[in-house]
């Protein structure tokens, strides 16, 4: 092919001689500030763009139109166009200093499609242009990414041919064509791994053996990378079976294992047999492994069972755009943490550049599953630190993730552990155990299970001289607080459990200072709708008071105007119901007035708002059971199963009684080897009290009733 025949269509401003153009027949990009240092080239630069005539010819695959366009020297279009013959391979650095910008006519047409118009279109083209086979827009794509991510088969094979011609220089120019990387670092071949084209990956492997193999292993995501990230496993295997040599590169210094671990069972076991040694890479932005990868991340609470779960395995999906669109496979990871550990156990003794463990890092996830397999293979894993001193119990308790403390605590004792007592009281760098992490954080449910175990030491001092009651104590709510308040609730199992303050001056352990104007804010923003309800629920008590169920009589003169239902004891538990109900939130009102106004005392007004809670709980109850009485008084006579549902479904207005009373004895449980009888007295009060704090309406009502009939009083 001739010179001519090598050129590219540009425009160039109206002058009686041709400059010398940049490379590319493309417009300027303002937004690019590496200049060129040719004056010649600066002043060129901007006028370089794509004629309208020619691009809407390459759009449309109008090849008669193109060869017409792309024939022509001088005259016929204007601006009048001249051709280029730079190679951007062979230019030196001056010459490289161009501007890129939008597609080439190369790349118009192959964006087009497998249209027979386009394959005669790209024909012309490259017979006209060959250079532009390997050209780069502003994107750093080729027109073999274009047709590629078009999802166009025929014309990536008819470009691969194109570049074929001219023997020996033809397979190096393909070569190099297939083997460039646009701005993302990527070749071709990774966006038929994106369409994941069998056929197509076929043909680009097929024209060039070794194309997986780029990028290198510091240049970015390798294609096989991208094939197991993208659920892609059999075309994965078949870039394997091409080349043995190809790149395991991922991002961030990441490798296949670690997509695979997060992926697939599948190729995290072809992975192992491969290339074992990938094991032991640590990423470059944590220094984490694979096996860290696997630890941090527990897949099914990832497909949507949690959604606030520390992980370690940020840098995958921060890597690129495509991570976005990949599938999880949700079966098991801990198959996945165990093959990695038989492949190479050392791998549970690796740390990450933060010095954390792959136990640590499963713990921090509250990754139960990893933690067993790892506690399994490597029982030596329970007593690694991390840079701040902490074992896997102190990441466990300062999570509150209390199963996991709980397996770890059952793990140490099964597996019967030298000197269990100094391995759950270990100490951090800051002088902080186990149950100090759970006391600073709120954690009843973790200190149930530490303080369950006698050998748990509840007076251990950090480095602060604190012990965990000083820690609890100082997170304990002043003022107006929810009853099951997680810090108040651990503040009292440490105290009955016989947990010391530490060894300060007494007045530096005093309650925390209420602070007034906060408080002040708190109860006004509560009196607004506590005192709606409790008006609420008193006017409406009126009125059932005037709206008896059933009616009233009229037949005869000495009972008209009285209850029909009079005589029955579900209409006279009904009545007394209604009047508690009223009473109580009457009572509620009356306490809310002094809780709402500014000038009482602040310690007054939080009194008086405890109380007003408390008797709007009770009238809530009691307007619920004068709502069950009243039906069943109506319904019982005509419709008793009716009636018995109405009962049944009315005790899940108890729920909440259900729950306190759960939570309350449950701390008095964890303090049954520590306290023995003492407990076990605690536990029944807890039992009984609670429910009747709550239940203390329903037992007058019940209670006058039963006197009621026993005397046969009506």
């Amino acid at each position: 092919m001739s010179a001519d025949d090598k050129k590219c269509l540009l425009i160039e401003n109206r002058h009686t001689h041709k400059h010398v153009q940049p490379p590319v027949p493309m417009a300027s990009d303002t937004r690019n500030t590496n200049q060129p240092s040719n004056p010649l080239m600066v002043a060129n630069a901007a006028a370089v763009q794509l004629h309208p005539e020619l691009l809407m010819a390459a759009k449309r695959g109008d090849y008669s139109r193109l060869d017409d366009l792309m024939s022509k020297d001088d005259g016929g279009l204007t601006p009048r166009h001249v051709t280029l013959d730079i190679d951007i391979e062979d230019a030196d650095d001056e010459q490289q200093h161009y501007v890129p910008a939008a597609d080439s006519v190369l790349h118009a047409v192959a964006s087009g499609g497998d249209g027979e118009e386009f394959l005669l279109s790209s024909t012309v083209v490259c017979r006209k242009a060959e250079h532009l086979l390997g050209m780069r827009n502003a994107m750093g794509d080729t027109p073999l990414h274009c047709a590629a991510r078009a999802g166009s088969v025929k014309m990536v094979s008819h470009l691969i041919d194109q570049a074929r011609r001219g023997g020996d220089n033809g397979t190096a120019r393909l070569q190099a064509a297939l083997r460039k990387q646009n701005n993302q670092g990527e070749t071709v071949l990774h966006e038929a791994l994106r369409w994941a084209d069998e056929k197509m990956v076929q043909l680009l492997v097929s024209a060039d053996p070794e194309l997986a193999r780029f990028p290198r292993a510091n240049g970015g995501t390798s294609p096989l990378y991208l094939a197991i990230l993208l659920g892609r496993d059999d075309i994965a295997e078949q870039l394997y079976q091409r080349d043995n040599q190809l790149s395991y590169a991922g991002p961030d210094g990441q490798n296949a294992l670690h997509a695979a671990v997060l992926r697939s069972e599948r190729m995290t076991k072809k992975l192992l047999d491969w290339n074992k040694d990938l094991i032991k890479h640590g990423d470059r932005s944590s220094g984490s492994t694979p096996l860290h990868f696997a630890a941090s991340w527990d897949i099914k609470k990832r497909a949507g069972l949690e959604s606030d779960v520390s992980t370690r395995a940020q840098p995958l999906l921060d890597a690129s755009p495509l991570h976005f669109a990949a599938l999880l496979d949700i079966s098991d990871i801990s198959t996945r943490a165990e093959l990695l550990l038989d492949a190479y156990e050392s791998s549970a003794y690796q740390p990450d550049k933060t010095g954390s463990f792959p136990i640590h890092v499963a713990a921090l996830g509250n990754n139960l599953a990893v933690v067993r397999v790892l506690l399994e293979k490597c029982p030596g894993c329970v007593q690694l630190r991390d840079a701040q001193g902490r074992t896997l119990l102190h990441i466990a308790a300062s999570k509150d993730y209390c199963r996991l403390v709980g397996h770890i605590i059952n793990h140490l004792l099964a597996k019967g552990v030298q000197r269990f007592a100094s391995t759950v009281n270990m100490q951090d760098k800051e002088g902080n155990s186990a149950i100090h992490f759970a006391a600073a954080n709120g954690a009843p449910g973790t200190i149930r299970h530490l303080i369950w175990r006698k050998e748990v030491e509840l007076n251990l001092q950090n480095n602060q001289g604190r012990t965990p009651l000083d820690l609890a104590h100082s997170r304990t709510p002043p003022g107006v607080f929810f009853g099951l308040d997680p810090n108040n609730r651990v503040y009292r199992m440490l105290m009955v459990a016989g947990s010391r303050f530490g060894v300060r001056r007494r007045g530096e352990k005093e309650p925390p200072i209420l602070n007034e104007e906060k408080e002040a804010d708190t109860i006004r923003e509560s009196t607004t709708i506590v005192g709606v309800v409790s008006v609420l629920i008193l006017t409406v008590s009126f009125a059932a008071a005037f709206q008896s169920p059933g009616g009233y009589s009229t037949t005869d003169d000495k009972r008209a105007g009285t209850p029909e239902l009079a005589k029955l004891y579900s209409f006279q538990a009904f009545v007394v119901a209604n009047n508690l109900a009223a009473l109580c939130s009457g009572m509620a009102t009356v306490s809310l007035m002094y809780a709402g106004v500014s000038t009482v005392d602040i310690r007054t007004r939080v009194w008086a708002f405890v109380i007003s809670v408390f008797f709007l709980k009770s009238s809530a109850r009691c307007l619920a059971g004068a709502f069950v009485f009243g039906t069943y008084a109506v319904l019982a006579p005509v419709a008793h199963t009716i009636a018995f549902l109405t009962w049944l479904f009315s005790f899940f207005i108890l729920v909440d009684i259900a729950w306190f009373t759960y939570a309350v004895c449950a701390d008095q449980l964890a303090l049954l080897r520590r306290l023995g009888l003492r407990a076990c007295l605690s536990f029944v009060y807890s039992l009984v009290a609670v429910p009747l704090v709550q239940l203390w309406p329903y037992v007058i009502v019940a209670g006058l009733i039963a006197y009621l009939k026993v005397h046969g009083i009506h």
